[in-house]
């Protein structure tokens, strides 16, 4: 499969952002399983925060504000003229995106077709709950509410949790049909994000409440540091550790100066990425989330793994994905504090009582070998369906023999522009050009590559020379 990867992204260092990981995890996994991808990026992205370098993995830049919920709706216009099959000459397969507003773009646009074959787009919702309260869709129907909808029942939406998906299906409901509605449960699927194998170390001499995730509202982090404070007050010896991939300003904001002045224990590391978060984390003995809401927050199963204690608060999102018999539950900080203080008393046996309660197995489960094979057979399914689609009628019955001919004159190996040339040669009308081929309704680049495939050739690498996509063929031998 050739796949354009699309993660939204806003973040100046992107290896702070869970979206860039998640689909870099992803982009790791496809290549190495022989797929090659395209993964677009921030034009102003830094080449220090691109690290997996792959012969069949280009790296696209687009236009971005750094402002996330305005990148929601960008997307670069030659881009996607670039991989439009009709009018680009582009080979894409599928596509894999989190950014939600340009779903039904793609999935209508990119093939160009008159008969207007749709291409399948894997939708990866990262957080349902933030984006329907900041975009205000809880219950008065607007604009934002009839694009979200849309977007969900053109693609092919993957959800984090159950709980986010029922989410999705009740908005949904308000803005379509009966029938637009089967089809959004038809193509919708749970898969949680992949928990990539953590090393684990010994842990601070000094007792250590850690806490680790972006600063921000949602995420009630001066709340937090406040229990934190509260608990260094009462004459325990803690040491309490924040890492945030968010910026010096924005922590100290959200945080509040007051709660990080009041404690000399307290060190704040910001700018972090997912490196320098692990090294912290893994030090640490517990944690406490206060979240409003969360969508699959990695960050939290990660520091399970690595043996800190979970407090969680009784909210629907943690409820929805904690084992029942989970033991670390609060109501209210009164209850956090209590149970900060059994952890402090009993670490050990607050650890047993964590892994006896199911959760470590639980996060097992959630590897990345299962998560994203599961979304590749997803994605190998769909591509499977489409091709059938597009194959119908791709090639007139007088271009067959010609066909037949260039591919006798190629070698074993060979880029698709040069055998697209042999082909022109051969016949008296068709062109070599993308444009060309196009007014007459001649096969496109994509067509002549499932043909290639059909005919025992297999799509080998990728390069980018001269700002222009290369794709290489070679004879799969028997």
């Amino acid at each position: 499969m050739v796949i354009l990867m699309l993660p939204h992204t806003g973040k100046v260092k992107m290896r702070g952002e869970s979206n860039f990981l998640l689909f870099e995890d992803m982009a790791k996994y496809f290549v190495n399983k022989g797929d090659l991808v395209f993964f677009c990026v921030p034009e102003w992205a830094n080449e220090t925060d691109l690290l997996y370098k792959h012969k069949n993995l280009i790296y696209v830049r687009m236009k971005y504000t750094k402002y996330f919920y305005t990148d929601m709706y960008l997307f670069n216009q030659d881009i996607f003229l670039k991989f439009n099959r009709r009018v680009g000459g582009g080979m894409i397969d599928l596509v894999i995106t989190s950014k939600l507003y340009i779903t039904t773009f793609f999935v209508s646009g990119l093939d160009g077709s008159q008969v207007s074959i749709e291409v399948p787009v894997i939708y990866y919702e990262p957080g349902i709950l933030d984006k329907r309260d900041k975009l205000n869709c809880r219950n008065k129907l607007n604009a934002n509410m009839i694009i979200i909808a849309m977007s969900y029942c053109s693609g092919y939406c993957v959800f984090l949790t159950k709980n986010e998906y029922n989410i999705a299906k009740e908005l949904v409901k308000k803005c379509v049909s009966g029938i637009a509605l089967k089809r959004f449960v038809d193509r919708s699927r749970v898969i949680p994000v992949g928990i990539p194998e953590v090393v684990k170390s010994k842990k601070n001499d000094q007792f250590t409440v850690f806490y680790g995730a972006r600063a921000n509202k949602v995420k009630n982090i001066n709340m937090i540091i406040k229990l934190y404070n509260k608990f260094y007050s009462s004459g325990r010896k803690i040491k309490i550790v924040i890492s945030t991939s968010t910026s010096q300003i924005l922590a100290e904001r959200y945080i509040g100066k007051k709660n990080l002045v009041e404690n000399k224990n307290l060190e704040l590391f910001v700018d972090m990425n997912r490196r320098e978060y692990m090294t912290l984390a893994k030090k640490g003995h517990v944690f406490v989330a206060m979240s409003k809401n969360e969508g699959f927050p990695v960050g939290f199963w990660e520091q399970m793994k690595m043996d800190l204690v979970g407090v969680f608060p009784d909210r629907k999102w943690a409820i929805s994905q904690l084992p029942k018999n989970y033991p670390f539950i609060f109501k209210n900080t009164n209850e956090a504090y209590t149970i900060l203080s059994f952890v402090y008393d009993n670490y050990k046996k607050a650890l047993k009582m964590m892994k006896d309660s199911g959760i470590k197995n639980m996060i097992r489960q959630y590897s990345t070998v299962n998560v994203y094979g599961s979304v590749r057979n997803y994605a190998l399914k769909l591509n499977e369906e489409y091709r059938k689609r597009t194959d119908v009628k791709s090639f007139y019955s007088g271009l067959v023999p010609v066909f037949n001919e260039a591919l006798k004159r190629m070698d074993d190996s060979f880029e698709i522009s040069e055998f697209i040339k042999v082909m022109a040669k051969l016949s008296k009308s068709m062109s070599a050009s993308v444009k060309g081929r196009t007014f007459y309704r001649y096969p496109t680049n994509y067509n002549i590559y499932i043909e290639l495939e059909k005919n025992g050739y297999k799509l080998d690498s990728l390069k980018e020379v001269d700002n222009e996509y290369k794709y290489y063929f070679k004879k799969v031998e028997n």
